[in-house]
């Protein structure tokens, strides 16, 4: 009786794995998300197919390698102390588009050198109250000192 001997895998790809899992389950309308989400998972399904036309490349070494530093962080405090920080798929999805999307050139540049997200509290004309407060925010906004007092702060 034989058996099948399995290849060895990279766990850097099989890490990389969630990234695409959670791209298709997103388009799929398993994991409900936002139009923007929507079109993020889109996109990285396209351009895996069709990418290499533009120059564009995928790494799941590289992305895996990002996705997997977090497991080698453990929580600080609380009741969950001591244990790992594991990803979500959402954070896996982030974290490996950012580090995993490299275009061809003799650099070897990324794709973006650098990411920004919002929280899903974000709004189109500010942050909701749950995103830490900033000086662009209008509550936080200080009147200049030779301004009057608005008529509000006075009503008591």
């Amino acid at each position: 009786m034989t058996t099948a001997v399995k290849a060895p895998t990279d766990p850097n790809v099989e890490a990389a794995t969630a990234v695409e899992e959670y791209a298709r389950a997103v388009v799929d309308g398993d994991v409900l998300a936002n139009h923007y989400v929507r079109l993020a998972g889109e996109r990285h399904l396209a351009d895996l197919a069709a990418g290499e036309e533009r120059g564009l490349r995928f790494d799941p070494a590289r992305a895996g390698r990002a996705i997997r530093f977090f497991s080698f962080l453990r929580l600080a405090e609380g009741d969950f102390a001591g244990r790992p920080f594991t990803l979500q798929g959402w954070q896996a999805f982030i974290v490996g588009s950012v580090f995993g999307w490299f275009v061809e050139d003799p650099d070897g540049g990324a794709r973006a050198p650098h990411g920004a997200t919002a929280p899903a509290s974000a709004t189109r004309r500010g942050m909701s109250r749950s995103w830490p407060r900033s000086p662009r925010c209008g509550s936080t906004r200080r009147r200049s000192p030779r301004s009057p007092p608005s008529p509000r702060a006075s009503v008591r």
